[in-house]
């Protein structure tokens, strides 16, 4: 019996002796061919046996690293990340081993480690110079990651589902106007001629899916034999009305691929002709393999990489011509990068550009950008990352918006993608006739966030309090409107008052916008560096420009035109005191709210000292500043004893100010009453702001005595505010009254007579219109349409300082802004003509009277058709 179970056991040990030697052979074999791939940079065909060595010797830290390495090179980058991990665990020791790691925690957005990695990867001995230049882009683009995850957005975004994505790759989402069609490209089983490329992919073909009435898209159809080939085709952009289809077709050259543009009409039978080839000025003997229609269908903007480029791919356009051919292809050389750029598309607005971009501040792979046209200038904007999380890590492109600006569709690479590329969906969080604002306040000398301000938000026309609030940092403001015009008033201790406006467009670019908002320091010290200040002629008034040492933010927000121009990093700055006439400028405003009174009286509080003494600090830190105090109340009360009262509690303020020292000379003291609201009266929140004390910069004065007086729009303000002053200024004759104002709109004027009207504007401005200038516009607007064949000469001019050439462009911009905000109340812009001067036609001699500059720069009307 012990015999017998001796043989058995020598029988077991045998056969689990050959078992571990046959699984030994299959893992040699399996590890022999992975390697031949892994060593030639075959990634793909490497991976699945590497796959099946992770299944035999799950341990392995060597097949764990190349199966990681692999899971790189595929269209399932971000499942290399557990397998790198492990393998660093388990102790493997390959130099590049921190580089891939960094990889997979960039593309996995862990962008700390990530960094750490690259940088241990860029500190060893033994470096691959490829990698080591990668290295550092990637370690670039983590920091923008992490700055853009860190002020992410709230927005949905929606995976399009099973039944338009698949394992396979989907993307180039176009969408009809009425939402219910859906156009995209495809490299799924079952395409036309079933080929695969050398990537082992199947050949291109394009797709569509109706939308259900449940609102899901239905299964996808091939769109047919008229488009769809057995080789590469993929749709590239799709007109408005949904009936041009541009196409884009491979061909195969000595250097590789290549690609034409084509197309695609929707006939009255309900099919798509066979598309026909854009010309020569579109195509090339090189790659153009995206495009997009303007919403007029007048303009292609497509992509190549032909030769003159900035590099990689870059967009182009080209101008339809009158003979029906598409003119000289154009560079848009302020969008493209050295880097890709692709994917354009045209917004219904027909000046924001959506494309993706491998340039710029992207977080990596592709990133969506947009860029405005800016027609002051005839160029783009600067292109503006659309942010995370709509941007990722890997690639995010060919995105476009629906008609009604509700969605967003476009194709990206994420965690619960199905195959390489998906079709994402993004909605906005609010309804669509809000957008969300957030701002984000910083000091403009030392660029850092300002810990505490009070804002407010007002409605235009209605001055409707939106929001007012205290602010740390950003905030988020929800409920502004589409269309809508707000105006902001920012209020920081030590800062001058920061007031302007916005529009939200009507079809907003984005769901949420960002505005930055620069605050003027006071009493801070400013950083310049070693660089020569430059003076630039700029016009009327030049001006010295220092360059700081910082980086310049930038806003969508209009200019501050108090602010100094900011850029170029360079060496380490020193200090130096702020001149006056550097923080202010004529029209600068700060708002005390402290500097409290009783009740029906104009005897300070005793918790108003503390307020008046910032304000004695104020004036000694700047001893050359003139300025107004003024005084405003609520409209509780009789009117004449609203204005008597704001008066004597101005005169107070000054008259503590001048005990304290400050000569009274430099004060003009004022009370508007309930005349100049800050908000409506119809609220407690309102009538709250409008009980305020108002300082406004009005002139300078040189420190030995002598005046020297940078012009101020209040004296033009005043002429119709005070009777007084009115019957002593001999241009008194330009203001409407408002007893006169019916009158004037009824009166029918004669051809080649100059209207009572004028506008004018602050020195070297040329986009802003102040109050009073929008009040003198309301009047000219009402009096066209009671007038429907009134036709207007639009004659702008600038005082007589600073370069010719400049002038005639500064005027001509005036003109063109007073213009527009007619033809955005109403008026049809073919009733205008423009007429720019410059500094040729001046009213006023300023030899000898040089505080009237103010009157020449004015804008005026003549009539040229009753």
């Amino acid at each position: 019996m012990k015999y017998l179970l001796g043989i058995l056991v020598i029988i077991s040990l045998s056969a689990l002796s050959f078992g571990q030697e046959k699984k030994s052979r299959k893992e040699r074999k399996y590890s022999e061919l992975a390697d031949s791939y892994f060593d030639d940079k075959e990634y793909y065909e490497a991976l699945p046996y590497y796959q099946m060595l992770d299944s035999i010797a799950p341990n392995n830290k060597d097949y764990l690293y190349k199966l990681g390495v692999c899971y790189l090179y595929s269209e399932y980058r971000t499942l290399s990340l557990p397998f790198l991990q492990k393998a660093d665990r388990l102790g493997v020791n390959y130099n590049a081993k921190p580089y891939y790691l960094g990889q997979a925690q960039h593309l996995n957005h862990e962008f700390d480690n990530a960094i750490q990695n690259f940088e241990i990867y860029l500190k060893q001995p033994v470096q691959d110079s490829a990698r080591s230049a990668n290295a550092k882009v990637f370690i670039e683009q983590c920091i923008t990651g992490k700055r853009y995850q860190a002020d992410s957005l709230s927005i949905k975004i929606e995976h399009l589902g099973k039944n338009v994505n698949t394992i396979y790759p989907e993307y180039v989402p176009l969408i009809s106007s009425n939402d219910s069609l859906l156009i995209f490209t495809s490299r799924r089983k079952g395409s036309t001629g079933g080929k695969l490329d050398i990537n082992y992919q199947y050949f291109e073909d394009i797709y569509f899916s109706l939308k259900e009435e449940d609102g899901t898209w239905g299964v996808p159809e091939n769109i047919g034999g008229h488009i769809n080939t057995n080789k590469h085709d993929a749709c590239a952009g799709l007109s408005p009305d949904g009936t041009k289809l541009v196409v884009y077709k491979a061909r195969y050259v000595e250097e590789g691929l290549a690609g034409d543009l084509y197309l695609s009409e929707y006939s009255s039978d309900g099919e798509w002709s066979k598309p026909k080839k854009f010309g020569k000025n579109i195509n090339s003997e090189h790659w153009e393999p995206s495009a997009c229609f303007s919403p007029d269908n007048k303009t292609l903007y497509f992509v190549s990489n032909r030769p003159g480029g900035k590099g990689g791919t870059d967009i182009y356009m080209s101008k339809l011509q009158s003979d029906g051919k598409w003119g000289k292809a154009i560079n848009l050389e302020a969008i493209n990068t050295e880097f890709d750029e692709d994917a354009p598309y045209l917004h219904a607005d027909t000046r924001t550009l959506f494309f993706s971009s491998k340039g710029h501040d992207v977080i990596g792979g592709y990133d969506i950008f947009s860029s405005v046209y800016d027609e002051t200038i005839n160029g783009w904007s600067a292109p503006r990352n659309l942010g995370y999380p709509i941007n990722t890590a890997d690639d995010d492109i060919y995105f476009v918006w629906s008609a009604d600006g509700t969605k967003g569709y476009y194709s990206s690479y994420r965690q619960d993608t199905y195959g390489e590329k998906d079709l994402y969906m993004l909605t906005r969080p609010v309804p669509a006739d809000e957008v969300l604002i957030r701002l984000t306040l910083v000091d403009s000398l030392s660029r850092q966030k300002i810990s505490k301000a009070t804002i407010s938000l007002l409605e235009e026309g209605t001055q409707k309090i939106v929001e007012r609030r205290d602010v740390s940092e950003s905030i988020l403001v929800r409920g502004m409107k589409h269309g809508y015009s707000y105006r902001y008033v920012v209020e920081a201790d030590g800062y001058l008052l920061k007031e302007g406006s916005f529009d939200v467009p009507v079809k907003s670019d984005y769901y949420e916008i960002h505005y930055t908002l620069e605050l003027k320091p006071i009493f801070k010290t400013q950083l310049v560096t070693q660089n020569t200040p430059t003076t630039g002629n700029l016009g009327e008034e030049s001006s010295t420009v220092t360059i700081v040492d910082t980086t310049t933010i930038t806003s969508n927000l209009p200019e501050d035109t108090t602010q100094v121009a900011m850029n170029d990093p360079s060496p380490q700055p020193t200090y130096q005191d702020v001149d006056t006439e550097e923080v202010f400028k004529v029209g600068s405003k700060i708002i005390f709210r402290n500097i409290l009174f009783e009740f029906d009286r104009s005897r300070l509080n005793d918790s108003s000292i503390v307020e008046l003494d910032k304000f004695y600090e104020l004036m000694k830190k700047h001893p050359s500043l003139v300025v107004e105090v003024s005084g405003h109340t609520d409209s509780i009360g009789r009117r004449w004893y609203n204005k008597y009262l704001s008066k004597r509690r101005a005169k107070v303020v000054v008259k503590y100010l001048v005990k304290k020292g400050v000569s009274k000379k430099r004060f003009v003291a004022k009370g508007y009453g309930e005349k100049r609201p800050f908000a409506s009266n119809s609220t407690s929140m309102g009538r709250q702001l409008n009980r305020r004390t108002e300082v406004k910069v009005v002139k300078f004065i040189d420190v030995q005595g002598t005046e020297e007086e940078l012009v101020d729009l209040s004296d033009i303000e005043e002429w119709n505010e005070d009777e007084n002053e009115a019957t002593n200024n001999s241009h008194t004759h330009h203001v409407v009254s408002e007893e006169t104002q019916q009158e004037f709109v009824t009166h029918q004027e004669k051809q080649g007579e100059f209207l009572p009207i004028k506008v004018h504007f602050l020195f070297n401005v040329y986009d802003q219109l102040t109050d009073y200038s929008k009040s003198r516009l309301d009047i000219l607007v009402q009096k066209m349409k009671e007038n429907p064949t009134l036709k207007l000469k639009v004659h702008a001019h600038t005082d007589t300082r600073g370069d010719i050439a400049y002038n005639q462009q500064l005027s001509q911009k005036r003109a063109k802004t007073v213009i527009a905000y007619m033809v955005e109340n109403g008026i049809d812009e073919s009733r205008f003509e423009l007429a720019s001067h410059g500094e040729a036609r001046p009213l006023v001699d300023t030899a000898s009277e040089k505080k009237k500059h103010l009157y020449n720069r004015r804008v005026e009307f003549e009539v040229i058709e009753e």
